[in-house]
């Protein structure tokens, strides 16, 4: 029955539109699909609906296949793409290069994060171990056997170092504080919970006033109840760095 309809389409379309009987039917068997018009040849498909009518009325076959195409799968990355095992290289693209050197390090960042206190004893003495040859900090040392300092050494250009930072969470006192070490050491020491941005402004600090060898000894400095110091350990000379003991004193 199809392929009759359609030849009888077909032959009405050859011979004329006008006049053409459409295909017989039974009284009672409805609106057929035949009676609706024509649709022009050059008629949108129902499936291009969507798509917007250009302003160009000839725009050709690869134009239109261009707005038509599918989004490539590319085109839309998540916002967690970067998200997972490797973030972190995807952030670290960004850091500087310089982020790290070691020449500013006496200039902690703000937000660094919590400072990590060693309490000052209650009583008699505590001793700190370090080994400035491996921390990988060097910095320009001021000459501190007077604070504030007036000017930077000479010949401490790039002496490596290691801070440590002291809480008194007792009553007010003073405190000791010497190194002992096989290198010429140098003790520096700051208010508060960092070494600051101009590192002139010591609060205290010495040279060879240890009682061995050419060490550093730093005596009855006040430390107010709750009170913050900084104390760097440091050696004389560029040469001057190794392994030591640090050792603070209630008085």
């Amino acid at each position: 029955m199809r392929r009759a309809i359609t030849s009888s389409v077909v032959l009405c379309l050859a011979a004329s539109l006008a006049g053409c009987p459409g295909p017989r039917r039974s009284a009672d068997a409805g609106p057929s699909p035949f009676d609706a018009p024509f649709a022009p040849l050059d008629a949108p498909f129902l499936t291009d609906a969507h798509v917007a009518p250009t302003p160009d009325a000839a725009m050709g076959a690869d134009a239109r296949m261009a707005v038509d195409a599918p989004a490539s799968p590319d085109a839309f990355v998540p916002a967690d793409a970067f998200a997972g095992a490797d973030a972190s290289s995807a952030r670290d693209a960004f850091v500087a290069s310089d982020a790290f050197s070691t020449t500013d390090a006496y200039r902690p960042p703000v937000d660094a994060g919590p400072v990590v206190c060693t309490p000052l004893p209650a009583t008699g003495s505590t001793a700190t171990t370090g080994d400035t040859a491996i921390t990988g900090l060097t910095w320009e040392r001021p000459l501190a056997t007077t604070c504030p300092a007036s000017d930077f050494s000479t010949v401490g250009t790039a002496v490596p170092y290691q801070f440590f930072t002291f809480c008194n969470e007792g009553v007010d006192g003073t405190f000791d504080f010497v190194i002992d070490s096989a290198f010429d050491s140098y003790l520096v020491v700051y208010d508060g919970g960092m070494i600051p941005a101009d590192p002139l402004m010591c609060l205290d600090g010495d040279d060879d006033s240890g009682p061995t060898g050419s060490n550093a000894q730093v005596s009855a400095l006040p430390v107010a109840m709750g009170g913050v110091v900084t104390v760097v350990v440091s050696g004389f000379d560029n040469a001057d760095s190794g392994a030591f003991t640090l050792t603070a004193t209630r008085n």
